[in-house]
């Protein structure tokens, strides 16, 4: 269906041929499913060789900022427009450190490299380790167990969270969403993205479906392809997603407003699993990469950041990259067994070492001092963060928030000061892996600070601290075109102590000889355990 004919330029075609790796294998996230689509009702679309092309529609919500459309009066324009950037966040879906061209990859990224290049880069960037606790961090500025998201496998974001879109549409912002959405099961029409603050949605709701049909898993799954609240996967078979989103992107992006700011949320699916990807993306790695899914995974990578190509190549054409925040964040590491690395951090996707949660990032934008310009920044940021920085940005306030955990980094990015960001809460995950409470209060000598059978994770300055995760193992794992060497620690017991400024790749467990440091630690969990909300429904 799409081939490449040369940088940024994708053609449709009346056949294609893809490369499939364990198609059948999709990931966890398929535990939530529900046969109930909502009806095509409210939502208005036009047919055109073969597009689907969206308007936005008015909603009614609870909130009373959330009752819009695109060409709205009623958000509250308390700045004058001109002086507020536009505002383009990508988001890429299990992307690992090592697979980025400026982290010495083989996979070619010349966009993104470019870009980083030019802007700044930001190497202390943290996000959670799985994909929906990543997602409601950013979009509220909140730490996942103030939210009821603290379980794993859990994809469902309050209805009372007030977003970044709902913030930035209540300051005048044109707000757009495509791609992977991920924060509302399938059953809760309210909490689908056109209700949560976004003025039109192109996307999918879940955390994985095929590139190509765009359904939840076989050939006889429910579609998941969504016009606002309207399901038009059938318009769309057949189209790879990683293009159809950029396409929607660019289209978005010739059609606004240039008096009106414009958010743009763009959530690739790339490159989480199943491993698909058209097959002249693939030829280029064929004698670089002998390994199937690594050679898949590079060739999804380079497509999207040809995507990324595309979409900021509009930006420029329609002269609203002079005026634009470009963010481009990964949402956690990346998979080794669907072809990620992490090289030469220690572990993966769904773990709190650092290769599962330390992550791919930069800012490009011409509002970056030009000492900065082309730099990298060590200083300590989370996801979180981005929700009062942009809203800085769009001078707008933070009335009628609940508690942020984010904090205002934009003159640690544009200007290089130092953050004000001392800590971290990595996770806490009060039970088992999959949510369960501890009825066995078994501890350690530390007992008396903290129970260390929960699952959390902590950093402080340079010291970085996890508990319970005695029998989850993090392996370092080379990619095969390294020699695909896997080198597993020894055992660790329940408590973990690095220095990551000095031993990022966390190869030596100092907690045996900084007890008062572990215990300095595990007092800031038990302050933060207070946060739990059990109950994803009262968030």
């Amino acid at each position: 269906m799409i081939a490449l004919l040369g940088a940024h330029n994708v053609q449709q075609q009346s056949s294609f041929q893809s490369r499939k790796i364990e198609s059948g294998e999709l990931s966890e996230e398929f535990t939530f499913l529900d046969e109930n689509i909502p009806s095509k009702e409210g939502v208005n679309f036009t047919q055109s060789d073969g597009r689907v092309n969206v308007s936005s529609v008015t909603r009614d919500h609870k909130d009373n900022f959330r009752n819009k459309d695109a060409g709205s009066t009623q958000s509250q324009n308390l700045f004058p427009e001109e002086k507020r950037p536009n505002i383009v966040f990508v988001l890429a879906d299990d992307l690992g450190w090592h697979d980025v061209g400026y982290h010495g990859s083989i996979i070619d990224t010349p966009n993104i490299d470019h870009l980083a290049a030019e802007g700044v880069k930001l190497e202390n960037y943290y996000v959670s380790s799985w994909c929906a606790p990543s997602r409601v961090n950013l979009l509220t500025g909140r730490y996942r167990i103030r939210t009821g998201l603290y379980g794993d496998v859990c994809d469902f974001m309050g209805i009372h969270e007030i977003t970044l879109a709902d913030k930035l549409y209540e300051a005048g912002y044109y707000t757009a969403m495509v791609g992977k959405w991920h924060l509302s099961g399938f059953q809760h029409r309210e909490c689908y993205p056109a209700h949560r603050g976004f003025q039109t949605f192109l996307g999918f709701h879940g955390g994985s479906q095929n590139y190509f049909t765009h359904r939840r898993g076989g050939s006889n799954s429910e579609y998941d392809f969504w016009a606002n609240d309207t399901s038009i996967g059938r318009e769309y078979d057949g189209r790879y997603s990683t293009m159809v989103y950029a396409e929607e992107a660019q289209r978005i992006i010739r059609h606004h407003r240039t008096e009106q700011p414009l958010f743009l949320y763009l959530s690739f699916q790339a490159v989480h699993s199943p491993l698909l990807v058209p097959s002249a993306y693939e030829d280029k790695y064929r004698t670089g990469i002998e390994d199937d899914k690594r050679r898949v995974y590079a060739a999804m990578t380079s497509c999207m950041d040809e995507a990324i190509g595309n979409v900021t190549d509009t930006l420029k054409e329609t002269g609203l990259w002079n005026k634009t925040v470009f963010i481009f964040s990964s949402d956690n590491g990346g998979t080794p067994t669907f072809g990620g690395s992490n090289w030469p951090l220690r572990g993966r996707k769904g773990l709190w070492y650092e290769g599962g949660i330390r992550a791919v990032g930069f800012v490009n934008s011409y509002l970056l001092s030009n000492h900065v310009t082309g730099s990298t920044n060590h200083e300590l940021i989370h996801i979180t963060d981005w929700f009062p920085t942009l809203l800085r940005l769009a001078k707008t306030d933070l009335h009628r928030l609940k508690p942020l955990d984010g904090i205002d980094q934009w003159e640690t990015i544009s200007q290089g000061k130092k953050t004000n960001r001392k800590e971290v809460l990595l996770n806490f995950l009060p039970g088992n892996i999959s949510g369960n409470i501890n009825e066995n209060r078994e501890g350690e000598a530390t007992a008396d600070y903290f129970d260390t059978m929960p699952f959390a994770a902590i950093r402080v300055g340079d010291w970085k601290l996890l508990t319970g995760n005695k029998d989850s193992i993090g392996n370092w794992e080379k990619p095969a075109e390294l020699g695909m060497l896997i080198i597993q620690p020894q055992n660790h017991g329940r408590i973990e102590l690095y220095n990551v400024k000095k031993d990022p790749e966390e190869r030596e467990n100092m907690a045996d000889e900084n007890t008062l440091k572990v215990h300095e630690l595990l007092l800031k969990l038990k302050e933060y355990s207070k946060l739990v909300n059990n109950d994803v429904r009262l968030a």
